[in-house]
């Protein structure tokens, strides 16, 4: 919630710089305006209708930025809060040891690598569990690759493998020996 109010106020802020680029160019406008009033000989009338209309356009141009200031604000602060949203649901599964599905994020930014990043690390998670499940089933023959030098879990995991491998290996050789010794006696 944080996060949605610091970057409506982005947006926000963002929005005032550009209304107050646009009031500059009106004022740029009524000063034209001004300076056509001094050039020309004009009715005192026909002075207080031109200064009516440049008043009834500030105040509409005025409005107008104020709603699309709003609307954008409300826009871009729905997209970020939304891309964010869906990486902290990713990851409060990943904290209780849940693998997510796939998390979609919209946008070329550093939200969007964020989600590819989660999204690199649940399947890298996945491809871990389908290992463990193979290893716990006796199938010791099947490759894995650590994913760096330090990779932590996978090269663990190897190490447990080899492990394995060579407790079974004793074990079908300690039981050959046996079934030999038993079958001679």
């Amino acid at each position: 919630m944080k996060i949605k109010i610091k970057i409506s106020f982005l947006v926000l802020g963002i929005s005032i710089l550009i209304s107050g680029i646009i009031a500059l160019s009106l004022f740029d406008l009524i000063e034209r305006d001004l300076l056509k009033l001094q050039t020309s000989i004009i009715s005192i009338e026909n002075v207080y209708a031109i200064i009516s209309n440049i008043k009834a356009n500030i105040i509409t141009i005025g409005i107008i930025l104020l709603i699309v200031s709003l609307v954008l604000t409300y826009i871009i602060s729905t997209q970020i809060t939304k891309n964010i949203s869906n990486i902290n649901e990713s990851l409060k599964l990943l904290e209780k040891g849940q693998l997510p599905e796939t998390i979609t994020t919209s946008g070329n930014d550093e939200i969007e690598e964020i989600g590819t990043r989660i999204n690199t690390i649940t399947k890298n998670l996945r491809d871990t569990a389908l290992y463990s499940e193979e290893i716990g089933k006796g199938n010791y023959n099947k490759t894995f690759q650590n994913l760096s030098d330090d990779d932590v879990l996978r090269n663990s995991l190897i190490s447990m493998t080899q492990s394995l491998k060579d407790a079974d290996k004793r074990e079908k050789e300690r039981v050959w020996i046996i079934n030999g010794i038993a079958e001679i006696g």
